[in-house]
């Protein structure tokens, strides 16, 4: 707590982005920021296709209008006005660079479970070299899904954004599918739950919500592991590839899949064990954590074990076609000249 105090004179300020999906290399259709009397509202061009899950969420999608690539709002069917992603992250940046008037630094509210926003935002100013200056103005972010939880667990029983908009603010049809009307729910949610008896809302705000910063270089650690995660998620993938296609076995392989990422051990070291005809139950079992069952040790070593003496039966039976094909004598014509 007293290395975040150095956070509280900061300017706190709500944020959110509409995406185009809920996967780490999604982009952005829409940023907003709400707060200090100001707001900040533009909507991106993507390169991706909106899926269905993030068209459901922001009412927005891509689509073709002659020889043009547009982004309409489905409730009204009107396209809106965008711009590309690098022009849109230079507005948002000379936004809060322009609110920045103390030069005390600003920490960005979130109000989601998990960080994703923060990172698509982090990768999305890497992308385009402009991370630097992000860091320059912005020194945190603010968990305000965990504040919110830690503050109401006991009276509302699901934290959803309508459930708190109901509840806290007594409001119903309030537009949660746009970005910066969301930010600025979340801002005046977090302002009631903070109030405090001083006069100083500002200050009431920032006090209460600072057991929930995380500075901007911890957030970069946190998604810098994230990707390796998932990149070794990928790697190990094959193994469980047959299992997870089939709907009865799919959740008990991603839950396998899961337990092996957890560790350190590779692909190319669970096939080299393979080969060496080792114990792989020896190797996996001191890995996983000491509360996993042994039914799922012994779960997870049958598939891998399944998988690879499918790969080598399948390469033994490739190379003994081949070598069936160069052994076989080509039939010519049986009569000899005399």
């Amino acid at each position: 707590m007293d290395e975040k105090k150095e956070f509280k004179n900061c300017l706190f300020l709500s944020f959110d982005l509409d995406l185009t999906g809920n996967k780490l290399y999604e982009e952005m259709t829409n940023i907003g920021v709400y707060g200090n009397n100001a707001s900040f509202k533009q909507y991106v061009m993507p390169y991706r296709d909106v899926n269905v899950y993030a068209l459901r969420k922001s009412l927005l999608k891509t689509s073709n209008l002659y020889d043009f690539r547009v982004l309409r709002n489905v409730s009204t069917g009107k396209i809106v006005r965008t711009k590309t992603e690098i022009f849109a992250l230079n507005d948002f940046l000379s936004f809060l660079e322009a609110q920045n008037t103390k030069n005390n630094g600003i920490c960005l509210m979130c109000f989601e479970a998990s960080k994703l926003v923060p990172f698509i935002l982090i990768e999305a100013l890497r992308r385009y070299k402009l991370f630097d200056r992000f860091k320059k103005t912005v020194r945190a972010f603010v968990d305000c899904f965990g504040f919110v939880k830690d503050k109401c667990y006991t009276t509302i029983p699901k934290f959803t954004l309508q459930t708190l908009v109901k509840i806290l603010l007594n409001r119903d049809n309030e537009k949660l599918h746009d970005a910066h009307e969301r930010t600025r729910l979340v801002y005046e949610i977090v302002s009631h739950l903070s109030e405090g008896e001083s006069q100083n809302k500002s200050q009431d705000l920032a006090l209460g919500v600072l057991p929930f910063v995380t500075s901007v270089d911890n957030v970069v650690l946190e998604l810098d592991k994230l990707k390796d995660f998932l990149q070794k998620q990928k790697s190990v993938t094959p193994i469980f590839i047959n299992q997870i296609k089939v709907p009865n076995l799919r959740l008990k392989a991603l839950r396998l899949r899961k337990l092996l990422t957890s560790t350190d051990i590779t692909y190319d070291s669970l096939q080299e064990a393979h080969q060496a005809k080792a114990d792989l139950k020896e190797l996996v079992k001191p890995k996983l954590d000491e509360g996993v069952p042994d039914k799922d040790v012994t779960a997870l070593v049958s598939i891998i074990t399944a998988h690879f003496q499918k790969s080598l039966n399948l390469k033994l039976k490739v190379e003994n076609t081949f070598k069936n094909k160069n052994t076989k004598q080509p039939q010519g014509n049986s009569q000899q000249l005399v």
